[in-house]
């Protein structure tokens, strides 16, 4: 785990229930879950590369055979009380706005890169902090996008066959909605742009696509009470420094919980909602990569350039860079044609 997401969820989820007085039933990830992936992508109707649908779903097929049929999620909760790191890294550049002006600046942002090579591609801090690093010298639309990247637009430009690119001309310009949300946006603050955009896209598109498809594939519906529209009206009224407080994020709303729950849940450090993918590209889905995304089947498929793919493959083999969201998506991507276009809706298997 130490490539992926960090602290785990459990001893606290513990904690609170017994704080709360309420019964916890708990879901362990084991690495063979990720033989699910066919049957994630069939549910999903789309090419949804997150690693997210595997606990969403087996938490809602749990749910399920324990009885439940709707569930409550704090889906949304992030995006209106700024609850992501690129909410922090945003006010950071808020911050750093004179680092432009400073003699220094240019110097400075190298050897925040140079810092990360030395970590090591697959580092956490190394990885956050090449995020951070990438929208220092953005344009404000620019540095929204930049922190919701995953893998390196360079590469990205390299992957699709020249052939792929002269018939989707458009493909390498930014996505003409993302200027559009951005541009409309009504209120006040770059925090809250930002906190729109997230809604608009992220949240919409994919966070309650994943969740409402991994809990429906087992009969359970999900709920998403932070979404109502009355709450969602009064935190666009709350200042910005009220909802992120230093690198507290959700500030007002924890302080709201302080009554409840104890400073050692509600102000630990942010866990993600996921799985190792890191690991598991590295060992259990290495054999399913090698053969799904080799050079054969690229080759065949026709889309991407095999040389490029192959690259990525050994670069994040050996740690060189951090290619793991975007192998998973090449994947992803793979299995759906499997499923959709040369099977006609029929479930593959890994």
């Amino acid at each position: 785990m130490a490539r992926d997401q960090g602290a785990d969820d459990y001893p606290y989820a513990r904690r609170v229930a017994e704080i709360l007085d309420v019964k916890l039933k708990g879901v362990l990830l084991k690495p063979n879950v990720i033989r699910l992936l066919p049957k994630m992508i069939w549910h999903l109707d789309e090419p949804d590369a997150d690693p997210a649908i595997f606990p969403s779903y087996l938490i809602c097929k749990l749910a399920r055979e324990d009885g439940t049929t709707v569930l409550l999620s704090g889906t949304g909760g992030d995006e209106v009380f700024f609850g992501y790191r690129s909410h922090v890294a945003y006010r950071t550049y808020e911050q750093f706005r004179w680092l432009a002006r400073f003699p220094g600046g240019p110097a400075l942002t190298a050897a925040v890169a140079a810092s990360t090579a030395l970590l090591g591609a697959q580092n956490r801090t190394a990885r956050r902090l090449r995020k951070f690093q990438k929208g220092l010298d953005q344009s404000a639309l620019e540095r929204h996008l930049a922190l919701s990247e995953w893998s390196s637009v360079p590469v990205r430009d390299e992957l699709l066959r020249p052939d792929v690119m002269a018939a989707y001309p458009g493909v390498r310009q930014e996505p003409a909605c993302m200027r559009k949300y951005y541009e409309s946006f009504s209120g006040t603050g770059e925090l809250n742009r930002h906190s729109h955009l997230l809604i608009q896209t992220f949240l919409a598109a994919h966070n309650f696509l994943y969740t409402d498809k991994t809990s429906m594939a087992v009969s359970v519906e999900t709920r998403v009470p932070f979404m109502d529209v009355e709450l969602m009206r009064l935190a666009a009224r709350i200042p910005e420094e009220h909802k992120l407080r230093g690198t507290t994020t959700k500030y007002v709303l924890k302080k709201a919980m302080e009554r409840y729950l104890p400073p050692s849940i509600l102000y630990r450090s942010k866990t993600g909602f996921g799985a190792p993918l890191r690991q598991w590209i590295a060992e259990d889905l290495h054999e399913p990569i090698e053969v799904l995304l080799g050079r054969k089947r690229v080759e065949e498929r026709g889309l991407f350039d095999a040389g490029v793919v192959e690259r990525v493959l050994r670069e994040n083999e050996r740690d060189e860079a951090d290619h793991a969201y975007l192998i998973y998506a090449l994947l992803t991507l793979e299995l759906w044609l499997q499923t959709y276009v040369d099977r006609r809706g029929e479930e593959v298997t890994l």
